[in-house]
């Protein structure tokens, strides 16, 4: 089967490409997934073997390849990112943290734990990333 995109599709479809073996189809599935509310941090740290998991930069807190993570600004724009195995990648930037991310973005420094937000599948909402540290921290 074969499945006609624009050229400018295509280019930011394969931007979101997290490994040499990924395909479009990949993609393609993991946006689903979010768009459905099942690509979240909770059930995909279950899911992801070990070797798909990307080294995250703080206190402790491990995200899968390809979580996406979003800030809301008061003006009801979002602001998306994906996690990939060096960092966050906002657009066509990769930044080694949640805070350069934030600082990238807004152009001043911030928290980032407090900047952007992860969906959580108990609750269903979008959730502060320091929730997770805090969890991390109470182990």
């Amino acid at each position: 089967m074969e499945v006609e995109v624009s050229l400018a599709t295509y280019k930011r479809l394969i931007q979101h490409l997290t490994t040499e073996s990924d395909t479009l189809g990949d993609v393609v599935n993991r946006l689903l997934d979010a768009f459905e509310g099942a690509s979240d941090v909770q059930r995909n740290q279950e899911e992801v073997s070990k070797s798909e998991m990307s080294r995250w930069i703080g206190k402790g807190v491990q995200l899968p390849v390809g979580t996406e993570l979003r800030h809301v600004n008061k003006d009801g724009t979002q602001v998306l990112g994906v996690v990939e195995r060096d960092g966050l990648r906002v657009g066509e930037d990769l930044y080694p943290s949640l805070s350069a991310a934030g600082r990238g973005v807004e152009g001043y420094y911030l928290n980032g734990w407090t900047y952007w937000r992860y969906l959580d599948s108990t609750t269903k909402n979008w959730e502060e990333m320091g929730r997770l540290r805090a969890k991390d921290d109470q182990k």
